[in-house]
């Protein structure tokens, strides 16, 4: 075959479905001791506010900021960026912690 000649073949396509020949999911695949010492960042949001940077800017001590939240709602633990669970603020040896009321689905 020369170089100004392509070779040209037909290609017959089998229909696949992507769930036919699926494997465990990843995670059920680790074992609990791989990973139970890793570490992630938790957080408690109380609620959420919206300001300019204006406002950021001109903020003083003792101002408020009001927040979205009523003040009986619950409070929302973040991990890694997501709402993992809610629950209510407690005092543990004379720090702030959180009572797990409800876990995210």
């Amino acid at each position: 075959m020369s170089k100004a000649e392509t070779a040209v073949e037909a290609v017959e396509l089998t229909e696949v479905n992507p769930l036919d020949q699926l494997g465990q999911p990843v995670f059920n695949q680790i074992q609990h001791d791989i990973i139970k010492d890793l570490s992630v960042d938790a957080s408690v949001r109380l609620g959420k506010a919206s300001i300019t940077v204006e406002k950021l800017f001109n903020l003083k001590e003792n101002e408020t900021i009001q927040l979205d939240s009523a003040a009986t709602d619950p409070l929302e633990l973040v991990v890694n960026g997501s709402v993992v669970a809610k629950g209510e603020i407690v005092i543990v040896d004379g720090c702030f912690g959180i009572k797990v009321t409800q876990l995210s689905e």
